[in-house]
């Protein structure tokens, strides 16, 4: 099931790697415009069909605009090996976590249990809990039957919901 997983999850960061590439284009080609704004204020200048306040306060919002721009440009993330490894890790640790829970003392249990659940409460004797990303993908996820192995005593049709008597 591991392997199946981790190519649902390749798949999707391939998709967000392909929104993010058309974003950085689309950022790319603004600060191409912004140089040739600059290249356009500093000929107004020079033809004297501007004043230098008008070219200044122009400036300044074009720079304001290029160190924006900039800073969004560096914020978007591509996809690569070290992306593809943390997948690995976090799917293998998933698939290994029954191993490390029981294998560890009191102390690292609540530390996995804190990364997998960290707002988890007792109220009263029930367990309250919610799946910290991105091991929420798991219950979010819209393609578990593709997930099932074999199938069982009980075949229930695609995409099954969850009814008042089985909660």
């Amino acid at each position: 099931m591991l392997p199946i997983i981790k190519e649902a999850v390749r798949k999707k960061l391939e998709k967000e790697y392909e929104q993010t590439i058309l974003l950085k284009n689309q950022v790319e080609k603004k600060l191409a415009e912004i140089s040739v704004q600059k290249s356009r204020c500093v000929d107004l200048l020079i033809e004297k069909t501007i004043d230098k306040e008008i070219y200044d306060r122009k400036m300044s919002e074009i720079a304001n605009e290029e160190v924006r721009l900039n800073e969004e440009l560096a914020s978007y993330t591509l996809i690569n090996s070290e992306i593809d490894k943390i997948v690995d890790s976090v799917i293998d640790f998933l698939g290994n976590s029954a191993f490390y829970f029981e294998s560890s003392d009191i102390c690292e249990k609540r530390a996995i249990l804190k990364m997998l659940s960290p707002n988890s409460f007792l109220n009263g004797k029930s367990a309250v809990f919610s799946i910290a990303k991105p091991f929420d993908f798991l219950l979010n996820n819209d393609d578990c039957e593709e997930w099932w192995v074999i199938r069982d005593s009980n075949p229930r049709p695609p995409r099954c919901k969850r009814d008042a008597l089985a909660n």
